[in-house]
């Protein structure tokens, strides 16, 4: 009769695959097509807007940030879209008690 092993071992899972990274980069890049063509488009509609020294390289920024985001948003809601439109749901009905309470009460905050 053979020995038992006095601890058992662990049961061994299989690990998850690692996501591919090409899609990620690929949105990335899609958004940024999108928000220089929003900004090309807004910066015909309304010339001379950035024609100041810091507005170009802050367009630039901003847009980066937004490319970024959007596309992380994009990835991750494919994942957890119930629990992500929960939070955002939180996050309106914050934004907008601030803003009634601005409403309301903005005048004793007023000099």
């Amino acid at each position: 009769m053979p020995a038992r092993d006095p601890l058992p071992q662990p049961q061994r899972h299989d690990e998850p695959k690692p996501r591919p990274r090409g899609n990620f980069v690929l949105w990335i890049v899609a958004v940024g097509v999108a928000l220089t063509g929003l900004v090309l488009f807004l910066s015909s509609q309304y010339p001379g807007a950035l024609d100041g020294g810091l507005e170009q390289p802050r367009v630039v920024y901003l847009g980066i940030w937004a490319a970024v985001l959007a596309a992380s948003l994009i990835v991750h809601w494919r994942e957890r879209s119930g629990q992500m439109l929960r939070y955002a749901l939180i996050w309106i009905v914050i934004g907008a008690a601030i803003m009634v309470a601005y409403v309301l009460f903005g005048q004793y905050f007023t000099g």
